[in-house]
């Protein structure tokens, strides 16, 4: 679009939570003067869009699209962000759309990414990688629980879903 500057591959790097973040970001359009950025996440599928829309969930897209957003956010506070899914399907005769995602999926993808990162900086912490953070906190115990949509949920031994 007129007045944007794009970019391929762009790398951006941010602190959160006390450590660097880095992310890569696929086709990024910068537009200073009306301090506006526009990302996509390009994801290349074998399936139809129409089974690209379950793999956002499946496959938790919206969580890397909230860091990489959150992280822009950071580097540009001054600046409206407009984060997109860019599912690309050659097979399906090179069918590509463009997708947004609602707000609330933002703010799930937060608090799943900034878990991840609390569970890795407790790992680094406490130099304990081989199994998850339940697992030395359970006394070795976890209990599994899944969700309707198939997902694993670990709850420690005291009954906490993390």
């Amino acid at each position: 679009p007129k007045g944007f500057i794009g970019y391929s591959q762009a790398a951006i790097f941010w602190n959160h939570l006390g450590y660097r973040c880095k992310g890569l970001l696929d086709r990024v359009l910068i537009n200073d003067t009306r301090k506006v950025i526009i990302f996509g996440d390009l994801k290349y599928t074998s399936f139809s869009v129409g089974y690209f829309r379950s793999a956002v969930k499946r496959y938790r897209y919206y969580r890397q699209l909230s860091f990489y957003r959150d992280g822009l956010q950071k580097i540009f506070p001054d600046y409206k962000i407009f984060p997109y899914l860019i599912p690309v399907t050659p097979k399906w005769g090179g069918e590509v759309r463009t997708l947004r995602l609602p707000d609330a999926w933002f703010e799930l993808g937060r608090i799943e990414y900034e878990s991840l990162m609390r569970n890795l900086i407790w790992a680094h912490q406490n130099d304990r990688f081989t199994y998850r953070r339940e697992y030395y906190e359970g006394n070795g115990v976890e209990i599994l629980h899944f969700e309707e949509d198939g997902h694993l949920i670990v709850e420690d031994a005291s009954g906490e879903e993390n």
